[in-house]
């Protein structure tokens, strides 16, 4: 009896043994990477970074971090709850508010877009249809002129196909596009975004580019036209950590609307990743068999990434407020790009 108690000791003694060695691997993962991305934001010189950076799995937070200015004249030090512009991570609410119309029977994707857009009098408005916009196959580049090719035969990323798409939620909603936001953002606890022109919690970090010779200048040039609904929807990091929880853990979508938007219903040859598969408003890259979801965003002053790993259910979020005007895209985006590298080696995948 003493022999048996004496090895049942033992056996909870190397288990808890174990349990803290694991315990303390993590930890130190945990504590190379934040460091890693600290070296990295401090002592690279190819640009300087001024922004927010998450990662988490699920919603449990690994790392965040925030970087620099809000306003480079006053010194104002940016804060988690400081909003950025997203870019074309808009499009993705965009995305989910039609997906959301078409489980309420208000839309269907294989409609033509003449019927909820009456009004436009192109012939090519009986042809494309809704999914098209969603996926970037309709071949609109101009209202004004005829299709650059076959509805559904080619792919061309356009902003103006997300423009129509508010519309078509503002037609069949009878609200405006600022107003569906903000119901969606209030309704899930999204706190910190909201959408230019509303009072809702309205904590935007200033624009600001910074040429090849050090010059940081306040960015004027960030609302050009009337693209809200594909790129001026306004965030923080940690809300979008909240969106990547509510959009992939099935709570904003049906099951069945969910396979749609992350099905790549279409090939982008990318500048930055090559060839990827294309959904609705996300990216789907199987590359060194690691399924990535998500999807990038710039407007000038802001550069954004929101990666999304479904095997290791690890997120990646990088917001910035200075931009590197460069006409080779990989200098622009060159610190999202070196972060997600680094997750790649981390072992947290």
């Amino acid at each position: 009896m003493k022999s048996r108690a004496t090895s049942l000791i033992i056996l909870l003694f190397i288990v808890l043994q174990y349990l803290n060695c694991i315990s303390r691997d993590t930890d130190k993962i945990n504590f190379d990477f934040k460091s890693k991305i600290d070296s990295l934001i401090i002592t690279d010189s190819i640009r300087p970074f001024n922004g927010q950076i998450l990662i988490a799995k699920s919603d449990s937070i690994i790392c965040s971090k925030t970087y620099g200015y809000s306003n480079f004249v006053n010194k104002t030090k940016l804060t988690k709850d400081h909003q950025f512009v997203i870019g074309s991570l808009s499009k993705q609410i965009t995305a989910v508010l039609v997906l959301q119309a078409v489980e309420r029977g208000f839309i269907k994707l294989n409609d033509p877009i003449k019927i909820y857009l009456p009004y436009l009098p192109m012939n090519w408005a009986d042809e494309v249809t809704v999914h098209q916009l969603l996926n970037h196959t309709h071949g609109i580049s101009d209202l004004a002129k005829a299709l650059d090719y076959k509805p559904g035969t080619d792919f061309a990323y356009s902003n103006l196909g997300y423009e129509l798409l508010g519309k078509i939620l503002e037609s069949v909603s009878h609200k405006s596009y600022i107003e569906l936001c903000t119901e969606l953002f209030k309704k899930y606890g999204m706190k910190n975004s909201s959408a230019p022109g509303t009072n809702y919690n309205f904590n935007l970090t200033q624009a600001w580019s910074r040429d090849s010779l050090g010059i940081i200048w306040e960015e004027k040039n960030t609302f050009q036209g009337s693209n809200l609904p594909a790129a001026y929807i306004l965030s923080t990091a940690e809300d979008l950590l909240l969106w990547n929880n509510l959009l992939h853990n099935g709570i904003l979508l049906t099951d069945e609307s969910y396979e749609l938007m992350i099905k790549p219903g279409a090939i982008q040859n990318h500048a930055l990743f090559g060839k990827v598969g294309y959904g609705f408003a996300l990216r789907i890259n199987n590359s060194e068999n690691i399924l990535e979801i998500g999807h990038t965003g710039y407007v000038p002053g802001y550069l954004s990434m929101n990666f999304y790993y479904p095997d290791s259910k690890i997120n990646i979020i990088v917001l910035e407020n200075l931009d590197w005007k460069d006409e080779n895209i990989k200098k622009t985006f060159y610190f999202e790009l070196k972060i997600r590298e680094l997750l790649k080696r981390s072992n947290l995948l």
